[in-house]
């Protein structure tokens, strides 16, 4: 007996040393194991859009009951979580939010930082902010209905999550590109092509390599429409197989040549040139409307959401 009680005793202090380091180490760990805290957002305190360069910045600030404010000047007691999105339209679309510096935010990101998303806890009108390390944001958005869901972890090892629905209506916001140059306009097979650009921008077909080379920094709009020319009216997109009198044809890839390593972008297009190098983007929605002065100018206005193409003048 007395040689069993020897060797169960040592066996026992190495099982408490062992779960007694065994739980430590697990409260150690940041967020493994830790449950997260929820939090229900459900009053909306805030939301703004600022336009930062070539995208636009939504700041949502959703708070627990009883707060007010907005970016850290709060009033009431509870929690505020402020959300800074990065989105390309003047609305805030659905996505999965990442997080990004906001020196590297692009469309699709939440920026983090000092200057960022951040969550604050509010006390009798003192906020105390804490930033948000990582995690997902979930934006669903069902016309002006937002849902924000998601788990994030913060500088201070904790984590909260969330799912509230909230109305949000923005206001259209359009970056006006004003085009003041015919570059090009010429009918072939019943399709009316009109090239317009900016003042620093232009181009030329290398017969030497059988591409098409741009100069200068601005835009370049080159649109396809069904007919010989423009009338007045509203023309909207259509796909080139389809299209019909009071189209234009929807931006696609040419594969016509693919067996052979050649594709290239086609139908109506808007170019983003920097100093020579273009980067065209497919015109697939929006309206553009044709005015004939009474002075013989045609003007031309492509609404694209956010932005927007407009080109008064003599057409050749």
């Amino acid at each position: 007996m007395n040689n069993k009680i020897k060797y169960i005793f040592p066996a026992l202090i190495i099982l408490l040393i062992f779960s007694a380091c065994t739980k430590n180490n697990l409260d150690d760990l940041t967020g493994m194991y830790k449950a997260p805290d929820d939090y229900d957002l459900s009053s909306l305190v805030s939301e703004t859009v600022d336009i930062s360069g070539n995208h636009n910045v939504f700041t949502v600030e959703l708070a627990t009951s009883g707060v007010s404010g907005a970016e850290g000047v709060y009033s009431g007691t509870g929690e505020v979580l402020c959300l800074k999105f990065i989105g390309s339209k003047y609305y805030l679309e659905s996505n999965g939010f990442t997080p990004a510096s906001s020196s590297s935010a692009v469309d699709g990101n939440y920026i983090t930082g000092n200057e960022g998303s951040m969550f604050y806890k509010v006390s009798s009108g003192t906020a105390s902010s804490i930033q948000i390390s990582s995690g997902t944001i979930t934006v669903v958005k069902s016309d002006s209905v937002y849902r924000f869901s998601g788990a994030l972890w913060l500088a201070d090892g904790s984590i909260i999550r969330f799912n509230n629905t909230h109305d949000i209506t923005y206001k259209k916001i359009v970056n006006v590109v004003t085009l003041t140059k015919v570059l090009s306009a010429s009918t072939n097979d019943g399709i009316y092509t009109l090239q317009l650009a900016t003042s620093g921008v232009s181009s030329y077909f290398d017969m030497s390599t059988y591409k098409t080379v741009y100069t200068g920094t601005g835009y370049l709009l080159s649109m396809q429409f069904i007919g010989s020319g423009l009338i007045a009216g509203s023309y909207t997109g259509a796909a080139k197989n389809s299209a019909e009198d009071g189209n234009y044809i929807n931006g696609f890839l040419n594969d016509t040549y693919a067996s052979y390593g050649v594709t290239y972008p086609d139908g109506s297009l808007i170019y983003t040139v920097t100093d020579g190098n273009a980067a065209a983007a497919y015109i697939g929605n929006g309206t553009a409307t044709v005015t004939l002065n009474e002075d013989g100018t045609t003007t031309l206005y492509l609404d694209q959401d956010s932005n927007a193409y407009t080109f008064t003048g003599n057409l050749l």
